[in-house]
């Protein structure tokens, strides 16, 4: 196994170590809740005159300052699965119930076997960001403020309407209350005007 400095000067070269083998991966980069799941593939090409004996392929999380198999990663184990496809010419590394802790850079290194000769080919990596899980509590407060803010405005609108209708009925029946009035003020002045005599009040 070559040493990390080694690595972290691979790192920094160009995509394409060879001219003739090339490797891509992707996505290259991903955002994602806590629990959810992603897998992330890796793929090599290679010319038809290049015969390829053997490969083999290893997934790291990291940067150039400091980088790690994710298989050794203790807070990885029991979430995490990788997949070689040697007909493929292909690598998968799925990972499960994601925590905010896994966000980082991850990155596949294919070590290809050529006419007795070990070549180290790598990709740029994915950056994955985990981010925190809207929790279903903060769904109900978003709801019932939206459930408040138009149980509002219904109300609002329903008070401005008996409102209106209050008003119109009143001014309907202003005149009939105003001769109502004046009929029983005639009446009750004239009564006590006149005890002896007997007065007819028209309903």
């Amino acid at each position: 196994m070559l040493p990390n400095e080694f690595l972290f000067a691979l790192i920094h070269l160009s995509a394409f170590v060879s001219s003739h083998i090339y490797v891509e991966q992707q996505p290259a980069s991903v955002h994602l809740s806590e629990g959810e799941n992603v897998t992330l593939s890796c793929h090599m090409r290679a010319d038809e005159d290049m015969k390829i004996s053997h490969f083999t392929v290893e997934w790291h999380r990291g940067d150039e300052h400091r980088q790690h198999k994710v298989k050794n990663i203790s807070q990885l184990r029991g979430r995490l699965q990788e997949i070689t496809n040697i007909n493929q010419h292909s690598a998968s590394l799925s990972l499960s119930m994601l925590k905010l802790n896994d966000t980082s850079k991850y990155f596949c290194i294919f070590f290809i076997r050529i006419d007795q000769k070990v070549l180290q080919h790598y990709t740029n990596g994915t950056n994955l960001v985990v981010q925190e899980e809207l929790t279903t509590a903060m769904s109900i407060l978003s709801t019932t403020v939206n459930t408040n803010n138009n149980t509002g405005n219904n109300t609002d609108a329903d008070t401005e309407y008996e409102n209106v209708n209050i008003l119109h009925t009143f001014l309907i029946f202003l005149p009939l209350s105003l001769k109502f009035v004046s009929a029983m003020f005639i009446c009750f002045y004239t009564l006590f005007s006149y005890t002896s005599v007997i007065i007819f009040c028209p309903g």
